[in-house]
């Protein structure tokens, strides 16, 4: 790997990998379990987290750092774990639009204000990159606890697997 640029796209590719795992996991799941709310979990369900984990590449990637205009449908209108991988076909292209858009400068300070709480934030390219990466992961680790909890058995989902 040459640059820096290079090794972000090597790292979203591994976060993509792990991402699969987690999609298959949850296609076993039946439907009503897919959007079952299970209460003392942010957002829900493990349809919703999925959206939300989505929301959260395009919101931080295109609108905030690119100053793009995406909008977010509600949680209930992706039925299924399809319609939530055509969610992330739409985060894979932010955030691909967003290497090539700072390819050359990821110390460059993004600023602005946050839609949800509005709060102003500013951060560097590679912050908001890791920011969303160790968001994914975070609600990664509450897919599976949920997983469980509804009678599922996870698989191991990190980048490095041992099965």
């Amino acid at each position: 790997m040459k640059n820096i640029s290079d090794i972000m796209q090597r790292q979203y590719e591994l976060v993509k990998s792990s991402r699969q795992v987690v999609f298959q996991f949850c296609e076993k799941f039946s439907p009503g379990d897919y959007t079952k709310e299970i209460s003392g979990i942010g957002r829900g369900s493990v349809r919703n987290l999925q959206a939300h984990i989505a929301s959260t590449y395009i919101f931080w990637l295109a609108n905030f750092a690119m100053k793009h205009s995406h909008s977010f449908p509600p949680y209930d209108s992706y039925k299924d774990v399809n319609s939530v991988i055509k969610l992330f076909e739409n985060a894979d292209k932010a955030v691909y639009q967003f290497l090539e858009h700072f390819k050359n400068n990821w110390e460059t300070i993004i600023s602005g204000t946050t839609s949800s709480n509005n709060k102003h934030v500013s951060a560097a390219a590679f912050e908001l990159f890791t920011h969303v990466m160790t968001h994914e992961f975070h609600h990664k680790g509450q897919i599976m606890s949920m997983g469980r909890m509804l009678g599922y058995i996870p698989p191991d989902a990190d980048v490095i697997r041992f099965t």
